[in-house]
């Protein structure tokens, strides 16, 4: 395993890219920060305008999506988007998730907007 750290020393590219890394270090940790600090704010506005409305299991008008309706008992506070299904983005985390997924390219679309507002965020992100 050493060894694997020592080829480096050998070959020219990777001491071109050593340097140069070591001399942009700041502008690099700069727009890690940028992106980490954009990538916290649209989960955060992603939360917010997709998590739908809160209602409680048994109240009027409250009545939890088939989905989730094995899970959830009288009194538990859930979230139910505009087409009446369970909110994608019950917390600030799968906003989160939801925008590290979309950063990489990865979409593996187990979490998608519902709302308008949404995907036009989701196009921007």
């Amino acid at each position: 395993v050493s060894r694997m750290f020592k080829l480096p020393r050998h070959f020219h590219a990777s001491k071109v890219l050593s340097e140069t890394a070591r001399k942009v270090w700041r502008q690099i940790l700069g727009m890690l920060a940028l992106l980490s600090f954009l990538t916290v704010l649209f989960a955060i506005l992603l939360y917010e305008v997709e998590r739908g409305k809160r209602c409680y299991v048994g109240d009027k008008g409250c009545e939890p999506p088939a989905s989730i309706a094995d899970y959830v008992h009288t009194g538990d506070m859930i979230l139910v988007d505009k087409k009446g299904n369970a909110s994608s983005f019950a917390n600030v985390f799968y906003g989160l998730w939801f925008c590290f997924v979309t950063l990489t390219t990865t979409g593996y679309g187990d979490v998608t907007p519902s709302t308008n507002v949404g995907q036009v965020m989701a196009i921007f992100l």
